[in-house]
C-alpha cells in the first residue's frame, strides 16, 4: 500500500518519479502535461489518506466483538512468498537501476 501511495523508499516512488518526469520532459517548451502533472501531485496526498485508512483498519482497529475471522492465517510458504515480493519492492525503490539501467539499454539498442 505504501508503494501504491509513492513513498520512499519503494519501488512505486520511483514509478511515479519517472511517470510524472517523463510528461515534464515530453513537451518541455510547452508544458502542455503540466496539468497532468500538477494534478498527480495535488492528488496523490490524497490517495495516500485512503491507502492508509486501509492499512488502519487491517492492523489497528480492534475486530468487531463476536465477528468470525475471514480467512486463515499463512503458511510459510506464503509468508516467504509476501516477503520477497515486499523485499523486492524496497529493493527496487534504494537500487532503481537494478531494473532501469537494462531497460534504457534495450531502448537504446532498438533506437528509440
Amino acid at each position: 500500500m505504501l508503494s501504491l501511495a509513492g513513498l520512499p523508499p519503494f519501488a512505486g516512488f520511483v514509478a511515479k518519479f519517472y511517470v510524472f518526469a517523463v510528461a515534464l520532459k515530453a513537451d518541455a517548451v510547452h508544458f502542455s502535461l503540466l496539468w497532468l502533472v500538477a494534478a498527480g501531485l495535488a492528488l496523490s496526498p490524497v490517495a495516500l489518506y485512503y491507502y492508509l485508512k486501509v492499512l488502519k483498519q487491517a492492523y489497528v482497529v480492534e475486530p468487531v466483538p463476536g465477528a468470525k475471522p475471514t480467512g486463515r492465517a499463512g503458511s510459510w510458504a506464503e509468508g516467504t512468498v509476501v516477503g520477497l515480493a515486499a523485499g523486492g519492492l524496497v529493493l527496487l525503490g534504494v537500487f532503481p537501476h537494478l531494473l532501469l539501467g537494462p531497460i534504457e539499454a534495450a531502448v537504446r539498442a532498438a533506437g528509440f
